[in-house]
């Protein structure tokens, strides 16, 4: 399986300004590429990141992501149509490459990269 993509942005530890129209662009690479012939896929997640864990925690411990997607480019362009960020609040979010379902890759099997906001 790929390894965990590199996160770009938003920067870890960021403050990301609450827009009106929301919108935020979240990024990220493979570290050696993509293997050639490869389709890729990632899954994004954002979560709300309490008080008092970490942010690891906070993505492990989630029932409830604010926003979770499966996406074929190494972005998500996050905007008013999905559920909004809340100025002040804290966000950890995580991305996982796999080669696509039709592909042996374990998609469990797969790492994250943790990021937050």
């Amino acid at each position: 399986y790929p390894q965990a993509p590199l996160v770009i942005n938003p920067e870890g530890g960021s403050n990301v300004p609450v827009q009106v129209p929301q919108t935020e662009l979240f990024s990220w690479q493979l570290p050696e590429g993509q293997p050639a012939g490869a389709i890729m896929q990632y899954d994004f997640e954002l979560v709300l990141w309490p008080e008092g864990i970490d942010a690891v925690a906070a993505l492990e411990s989630s029932i409830d992501p604010v926003y979770s997607a499966t996406v074929t480019v190494p972005t998500l362009f996050y905007t008013q149509a999905m559920p909004p960020l809340i100025l002040g609040q804290r966000y950890a979010w995580r991305v996982r490459a796999s080669e696509n379902a039709l592909c042996a890759v374990q998609i469990d099997e797969a790492p994250y990269r943790i990021n937050e906001f």
